[in-house]
């Protein structure tokens, strides 16, 4: 039976739509490694040049550490102090040198290479808003240009992985059917091929991609960066830092912790739609995302600072696409807020709190309407699920908090996990060496595991023991992953305030008295009654189990005095205005040669300037500073040359008082801070400026509104 050669017209317009379609792409595709070749090399220009400000700072001497008799009088007669100066010159110039032959040259010039080698092995790149290079400058313009079409790109990338190939292969092997002559010379196999082919032609012509990929070309072609780009790499660099990664391949290495390579690759390999995420992950945060969908039950150890709950986030995100419906997280009561503020902020998840004297009805609401739920580890008891009901992710934060297996918390974790299809617990306590905790959690996430771990316990730092938990335990250090160190990281720490907290507040609203509202949460002596001590406390625990010290400033010398009691033995100081110079120099010396988890307290207008106090990696504020250059000048202690590991800044805030409001102010409007800063910071409380007055008065009578409110509703 002879084979029907399709209507060639309708073969030709529908192979002409579809080339049309792959070239957009293609062209999108190539301009995008255009510019991904422009970064890298920028990238490498700028890696020579901060290379070569480190070899300046080694000096000629570094040559003969391994006592290699070489004469460094001759070169130091010839100008030559530090081995910048030598790394670019050939070995015939060096043998140029009075004093240096050639055997001494190839000597120099080997010992100079293997020392650049092993520093640009740890050299780490660092963009810096401080630095002020053309390089920077440069590599920072094509970031902003790269981010700016980073929405048509992906969607480019994906029409071609998902599509390219399909259609590459139904263009050629339809062929015979658009040619006559093709079609008379060839045989039925090839006509039947050919058939099919034009079918699949159809199909894919008519599937959307054509429309869609004249959108995108579209979309591409107008994509412009908005605004200066330095500009917007000083007012937030962390995107930028972030799409340098996804180019150049930086970071890489550590992403993956000590995930097996075999297990690694499949992890990565697994896809995620991330289209309800408001924010762009990392590579190992990405990796870290795909891990906790790939495992299912997981101990994500992350160091503090790098993102697990962001990494949650977007695990909860990605299952919202699969088609789950509810996640649960479980959190301590200082962090509720947060987790709240970061799933509103990050994502387009509706969130819903639940706690305090409505939770029932949270609860109902939340069982009904999906999506999100927060609430404490002392609510979770009170938490009773259907039982056939389930939860596409359980997130049980701090999940060392569980460690007891007889606690009343850890048997209501344990009823809520029996209806989760996958589990994530969080913690950023290093649990290598502490194996009886991790295999207490482990029991609960994967009990073999846990058997195995038990019977290695005497092994915790061996690769064994590491690759028996690799399935279920991810951890990375910020060294491991962050890879333009040293580094600065924000968190802002949102606390809700407590009945102790709201009752001081709301004393100083109405005597007006806005120094004593900004010392909301600092107010009674009850510490365990203070929302942002408590959190201090747990912040100042976590630094110290990491082996990190932590400088904690406070405009108030009461305040200084109360971070003093929380940090008991480990605390240094507090530096205060009345501290002569000599004595503060030697509490920093005094705190710089204790050991790891120490605390230096400062009132921030004493220990804010002048010090250098690169032996602290944790930065807390007590509360926001009136003058913006206040904080800059207080962190700028330890986040300074000299500084090697990441520096971790953290806010304290109480939802819903003066502090969310001076943030939002400081952000929105800081030249009107800095016009008030002179006064204030001396000390006057005195209003001077007429906006900012206005503004404080405003301020007070909203508050004293809100209590009124409260009042009433009470």
């Amino acid at each position: 039976m002879a084979i029907v050669r399709p209507d060639a017209s309708k073969i030709k317009s529908a192979a002409g739509r579809l080339r049309d379609a792959m070239r957009m792409l293609r062209l999108i595709e190539k301009d995008s490694q255009m510019l991904e070749k422009s970064i890298k090399k920028a990238a490498d220009v700028l890696a020579e040049e901060q290379l070569a400000d480190f070899l300046s700072t080694l000096s000629v001497e570094e040559l003969n550490r391994d006592r290699l008799g070489i004469r460094i009088s001759a070169l130091k007669n010839a100008g030559i102090e530090n081995i910048a100066q030598l790394y670019r010159r050939s070995k015939g110039s060096l043998e140029s040198i009075e004093g240096i032959g050639q055997t001494n040259a190839a000597l120099i010039h080997r010992t100079v290479q293997t020392i650049a080698s092993r520093a640009k092995e740890n050299m780490r790149l660092k963009l810096s808003s401080e630095e002020n290079s053309k390089e920077l400058t440069r590599l920072i313009e094509l970031l902003h240009q790269y981010s700016a079409a980073a929405q048509p790109r992906m969607a480019a990338e994906e029409m071609l992985a998902d599509f390219g190939e399909d259609i590459d292969a139904a263009l050629s092997s339809s062929a015979p059917a658009q040619s006559a002559l093709a079609w008379f010379f060839s045989g039925a196999g090839q006509k039947q091929q050919a058939v099919e082919a034009a079918g699949e032609l159809f199909a894919l012509a008519d599937c959307g991609i054509v429309e869609k990929s004249r959108l995108v070309y579209a979309d591409f072609q107008q994509s412009k960066p908005v605004g200066s780009a330095m500009e917007a790499f000083r007012k937030n660099s962390a995107p930028f830092a972030v799409t340098l990664e996804y180019v150049s391949g930086m970071g890489t290495a550590g992403d993956t912790g000590a995930v097996p390579a075999e297990l690694a690759q499949a992890v990565s390999a697994r896809k995620v739609d991330l289209s309800l995420l408001k924010a762009t992950l990392r590579p190992y945060q990405l990796f870290g995302t795909k891990y906790i969908l790939s495992q299912k039950n997981t101990l994500l150890g992350d160091e503090m600072g790098l993102g697990k709950t962001m990494q949650a986030i977007a695990a909860m995100a990605a299952l919202k696409k699969e088609g789950h419906g509810h996640f649960l997280v479980v959190c301590p009561a200082s962090v509720l807020v947060n987790w709240c503020r970061e799933i509103e902020k990050f994502s387009q998840l509706l969130v819903t709190e639940i706690h305090g004297a409505d939770k029932i009805d949270e609860l109902y609401d939340w069982l009904h309407g999906g999506c999100v739920a927060v609430t404490t580890y002392e609510t979770a008891r009170a938490l009773l699920l259907p039982e056939d009901f389930r939860l596409g992710l359980f997130v049980v934060d701090e999940a060392h908090y569980i460690k007891n297996p007889a606690a009343l918390r850890t048997r209501a974790v344990l009823r809520l996990c029996s209806h989760a299809e996958n589990l994530l617990f969080m913690t950023g306590t290093p649990l290598e060496n502490r194996v009886d905790e991790m295999c207490a959690l482990l029991d609960i996430l994967s009990p073999g595991t846990a058997q195995k771990a038990r019977e290695l316990r005497y092994l915790s730092d061996a690769p064994q023991f590491r690759e028996v938990i690799a399935g279920v335990y991810l951890r990375r250090t910020r060294e491991d992953v962050l890879t333009e160190l040293p580094d600065k990281i924000e968190k802002d720490q949102w606390c809700r305030p407590t009945a102790e907290d709201w009752k001081w507040y709301f004393a100083e609203v109405f005597a007006r008295n806005f120094m004593g509202m900004r010392r909301i949460g600092w107010h009674t002596e009850q510490l365990e009654k203070s929302s942002k001590a408590q959190r201090l406390r747990e912040i100042t625990e976590l630094a110290r189990q990491e082996g990190r010290k932590l400088l904690i400033f406070s405009y108030f010398r009461e305040t200084c005095e109360k971070a003093m009691k929380i940090a008991k033995d480990n605390a240094f100081g507090p530096i205060t205005g009345s501290v002569p110079s000599a004595k503060r120099q030697e509490i920093v010396d005094a705190f710089t040669a204790a050991p790891d988890g120490a605390v230096l307290v400062c009132q921030i207008t004493a220990g804010g300037t002048g010090l250098n106090i690169q032996a602290a990696s944790v930065v807390v504020f007590c509360e926001p500073q009136i003058k913006p250059s206040l904080e800059t000048q207080a962190v700028s202690r330890a986040y300074r040359m000299g500084q090697a590991r990441n520096v971790l800044v953290y806010r304290l805030l109480c939802e819903g008082t003066v502090d969310d409001e001076m943030l939002s102010l400081l952000r929105d409007k800081q030249e009107l801070f800095d016009s008030f800063a002179e006064d204030s910071v001396a000390g006057s409380e005195s209003l001077a400026d007429e906006d900012m007055r206005k503004w404080v008065n405003e301020l007070i009578d909203s508050q004293m509104e809100k209590y009124r409110l409260h009042e009433n509703k009470g």
